[in-house]
């Protein structure tokens, strides 16, 4: 038994551009005649004060329509014959189970649709802020099989490193620091923070989608590693790590000039002296900590004495099995005086008993000096479709300090869109480009394919 998706997305098809046609109605026909009303009335005629209230029932109404019809979207999803028992489903299935099924059988059977783009904008303070803490949030789009990227939007082992098509249209996200070290008493680098986008309506509303009110974040910090903070040495070499290549006081040594760390009282420094190809300091990393197909984030400060196109800097997550993740600063790259550099990393599944952190210096100059301070790793949390995380800087956050970033969603798919708004899912999808088609990396997409199985020229 297969499944006819020219069919069924046939059918969706047709529900979908109606409810996308109701939408006009409700977001742009009746607030402009009601704008025409209330300038033709004036103050003139005193009932046209009630005419505002009887506009918005209007258009409560039209989210009602929006609503049945897709309701009628929901009952050819779970039709028994067509599609439950195509894919192998108790004919009582809900929404819940074949949503999954559906998704699985689309990256079994290489369907796809027409793909949207998200886009996220730089992290700053909101305009008029002013932070005392001088820390960072980072985001990222990539999705992982262990969150739920959304309010109310199921996890999915097949987002593991996929790209998010599930944020709204268009809004702000915002996170602000409620609690903190000088009023809270919680230690420094564990402040507390609120997640929030535009406001959340409900499913098919006519307002402009935001993503609500999200979970709350904890500034990054150790996780389960030592010393990622370099406060704790015994013969130049930081508690809880290992010095696998180079000399502890020759290539390695704690440095507690004020000017040399960025975070607390001591940092690492890694002097090179031009023979030794690689300094390493590692420390292992249980697996049992970790979670497989799990997005984390690492974050370090670093600076260096001078560029060298010879030198790298690289932080890796490594073992007999599980492949080797992290991030690289090429010598030339490196910056001068103190900076972040982070990552997302995306877990493996399977993690050997040996894996470990690596800190590795390669390629640097005789006298070369290279900083590192203030290294954090932590899970990201998901909310609207993005994944983020806030890490700590020279100066502590504090209640009510705040940053704040663009999102946007090109809604360029509409059976995309539609699956995301009303179900909350992403399913199989290529993205048309002037050039060609490109595939996004939504799903399990390894080869090009002309256009997408399922075409929204259905939507009509």
């Amino acid at each position: 038994m297969s499944l006819n998706y020219t069919e069924l997305f046939g059918d969706l098809g047709v529900l979908i551009a109606r409810i996308n046609s109701y939408l006009t109605e409700a977001a742009t026909t009746l607030p402009d005649d009601l704008a025409t009303l209330v300038s033709q009335f004036a103050t003139r005629w005193l009932p046209e004060e009630g005419i505002a209230s009887y506009y918005q029932g209007l258009q409560n109404q039209v989210v009602a329509w929006r609503q049945g019809v897709a309701g009628y979207a929901d009952s050819r999803l779970l039709d028994p014959d067509t599609v439950l028992s195509q894919l192998a489903l108790d004919p009582g299935s809900d929404l819940d189970t074949l949503l999954p099924a559906l998704q699985q059988a689309m990256v079994d059977g290489s369907q796809t649709v027409k793909a949207c783009t998200c886009t996220l904008g730089a992290v700053a303070p909101p305009a008029g802020a002013v932070n005392f803490g001088n820390g960072q949030a980072f985001t990222s789009l990539t999705l992982d099989g262990i969150n739920g990227p959304a309010l109310s939007a199921p996890a999915s082992v097949l987002y593991a490193g996929r790209l998010s098509q599930l944020c709204v249209p268009s809004e702000t996200m915002l996170l602000e620091c409620t609690a903190d070290s000088a009023s809270d008493g919680l230690a420094e680098g564990s402040e507390q923070w609120s997640w929030t986008g535009s406001p959340a309506y409900p499913d098919l509303d006519y307002h402009a989608e935001g993503s609500g009110t999200g979970p709350s974040l904890t500034t990054a910090n150790g996780y389960g590693l030592v010393s990622g903070d370099f406060e704790t040495w015994s013969g130049n070499v930081p508690a809880g790590w290992s010095l696998a290549l180079g000399t502890a006081g020759v290539h390695l040594f704690e440095d507690t000039l004020p000017a040399n760390v960025y975070r607390g009282s001591a940092a690492a420094r890694f002097v090179g002296d031009g023979v030794l190809p690689m300094i390493q300091l590692s420390q292992p990393v249980s697996p049992s900590s970790l979670t497989g197909r799990q997005l984390y984030h690492l974050c370090f400060a670093v600076k260096a004495s001078a560029t060298n196109s010879a030198a790298q800097v690289a932080a890796l997550m490594t073992g007999s099995s599980g492949g080797t993740i992290g991030l690289t600063i090429a010598g030339s790259q490196l910056p001068l005086t103190w900076s972040l550099a982070s990552a997302f990393l995306l877990m493996p599944v399977n993690l050997s008993s040996d894996w470990q952190l690596q800190l590795q210096l390669s390629g640097l100059a005789a006298g070369q000096e290279v900083w590192i301070d203030s290294l954090s790793f932590a899970p990201a949390v998901y909310h609207g479709g993005v994944a983020a995380a806030v890490v700590a800087g020279q100066s502590p956050w504090l209640r009510g300090d705040r940053l704040s970033w663009t999102v946007a969603n090109d809604g360029a798919g509409l059976f995309q869109s539609f699956f995301r708004q009303h179900y909350q899912v992403q399913l199989p999808s290529v993205l048309a480009t002037a050039q060609g088609t490109a595939l996004t990396l939504p799903f399990l997409l390894l080869t090009q394919t002309p256009a997408p199985t399922i075409p929204d020229s259905w939507v009509a």
